[in-house]
């Protein structure tokens, strides 16, 4: 057995998670997803909103393949090749769900390109998408707290430096009508909203997988185990060589062989979680007033659970 081939091998045997691809079960092509009833499963949501909490809890469960990359990113390319694409799940004949847990799909400047994209899977096979939506407020300290030059000790943010990243988040982030597109093209029936106060709530969690589970059309499992990524005061960072190590893995395309709740894992073993430093509140109070009453006030009114028509103008043409 050559080295290629052996160090997967190892790798999964460390990690102590199954082979995504068995030697007795070939990858299926495109023409084998559309006859074996396989689905795809994509992100509408956005950073910060719990989609990798989501992806990981997923992954656990039989059938459900999310994809190695977690977010290959691949849809918000023009003329995307669709069939390499689905070829890049690793998918086995068990499984029933491709998940796709990008969370720029749905930005304004890739929506588009997301969409033509979704045009051409649905061809191949049936398409549903989950929504993730955070408190707006929520959501966009989130994202300035966690990001890199933000968190990991550079020269302090200026206030206006602060809002410019801000304002380019906001542009990006337009959840009504990311969600109303979604409604529009894949039918409301195909889109599944989940609160991210409800991931952080280990009562609601059972609860999310279930609905999760007959939303997909696959057994509910018995328990859930749930992976938070970052809290809300801190992140994960590798320190000393093992952050290169992981650096290297990563570019080399090593995380592929290894299941996400196995990364999580190796995560917390050699990974120290660094505190976020606290916005200002003069900046907390800028950024909320640039946040519409509409847009707080839609975030109230969804619920986790299959999109409903009384909270959203979701048409009914792309019903499947």
């Amino acid at each position: 057995m050559s080295g290629k081939a052996l160090l997967p091998r190892v790798l999964y045997a460390i990690t102590a998670v199954p082979m995504p691809v068995s030697e007795t079960e070939p990858m299926t092509n495109p023409s084998e997803h559309q006859r074996e009833g396989t689905k795809l499963l994509v992100c509408g949501g956005f950073a910060k909103c719990g989609t990798t909490s989501l992806a990981a809890a997923l992954d656990r469960l039989p059938g459900v393949r999310v994809h190695p990359d977690k977010e290959p990113r691949t849809l918000k390319e023009p003329d995307t090749d669709l069939h390499a694409y689905l070829r890049s799940f690793r998918s086995n004949t068990r499984d029933t769900v491709l998940a796709d847990f990008t969370t720029s799909y749905m930005a304004t400047r890739n929506r588009d390109a997301f969409a033509s994209n979704l045009e051409g899977l649905r061809s191949i096979l049936p398409v549903q998408a989950i929504f993730s939506v955070r408190a707006p407020l929520d959501r966009l300290k989130s994202e300035i707290t966690h990001h890199g030059r933000y968190q990991l000790g550079a020269p302090p943010w200026s206030q206006s430096e602060l809002m410019r990243f801000a304002e380019r988040v906001l542009r990006d982030v337009d959840v009504p009508n990311a969600i109303d597109a979604l409604c529009r093209q894949l039918g409301a029936h195909n889109v599944f909203i989940v609160r991210f106060e409800d991931i952080t709530e280990p009562a609601g969690q059972q609860s999310i997988i279930d609905l999760l589970s007959d939303f997909l059309h696959i057994p509910r499992p018995e328990t859930v185990q749930f992976h938070r990524q970052n809290d809300a005061q801190s992140v994960y960072r590798y320190g000393g060589g093992s952050a290169a190590t992981a650096q290297i893995a990563k570019r080399a395309g090593l995380h592929r062989f290894i299941a996400m709740s196995a990364r999580a894992r190796i995560r917390s073993a050699i990974g120290r979680p660094v505190a976020s430093a606290p916005l200002p509140a003069s900046v907390v109070d800028r950024l909320a007033g640039e946040l519409s009453r509409d847009e707080l006030a839609f975030h109230d009114n969804l619920v986790t659970g299959v999109a409903q028509r009384p909270v959203l103008d979701c048409g009914s043409s792309a019903e499947r």
